[in-house]
């Protein structure tokens, strides 16, 4: 009797084992588990379809370093698209959860958009390691959402390729 127990405690362990490595659901892109990567220097197009929507980003960095992130939120768009375009805000935080800045809205828009400057938000990375960024609708203005792009630089200065 003592030897089947100590199967059936085997085969329920193997099976407990077996179900820690299955194979996690579909993450979807831009989500943040499944943040899009972002490359410097090079814009990245986003949507945000409605007002309760976000889109992750992440990219690498190096402690002592600053890094731009740069934001603009109206751009020339194809004619007759009828593209609406989305005032965001953003968020920053390392992969482990630390917060870098939250709720950053200083991007550019369609009066400043091609002669801009400024950087949404800009930090010294204090460590090593993935930066998520989380794009989302800015509060009370309208439009909400839209398309937008984003990009980041470790120079104050704004990408070109826009």
């Amino acid at each position: 009797m003592k030897n089947k127990l100590w199967i059936i405690a085997i085969i329920a362990i193997i099976g407990l084992l077996m179900a820690a490595c299955e194979e996690p659901a579909d993450v979807p892109p831009g989500s943040e588990g499944n943040p899009i990567p972002l490359t410097e220097n090079t814009w990245k197009q986003g949507s945000l379809p409605d007002s309760e929507s976000k889109t992750w980003y992440s990219f690498e960095v190096e402690s002592d370093t600053t890094y731009y992130i740069w934001v603009k939120e109206r751009f020339t768009s194809p004619a007759g698209s009828h593209t609406s375009y989305a005032d965001v805000m953003l968020t920053a935080k390392y992969k482990d959860g630390a917060i870098i800045f939250e709720n950053s809205e200083s991007g550019t828009d369609a009066s400043t958009a091609a002669t801009s400057n400024r950087p949404a938000s800009n930090f010294d990375a204090s460590k090593n390691g993935t930066v998520l960024v989380r794009v989302f609708p800015a509060t009370g203005t309208i439009p909400t959402y839209g398309e937008f792009k984003v990009a980041f630089t470790t120079v104050d200065s704004r990408p070109s390729g826009e």
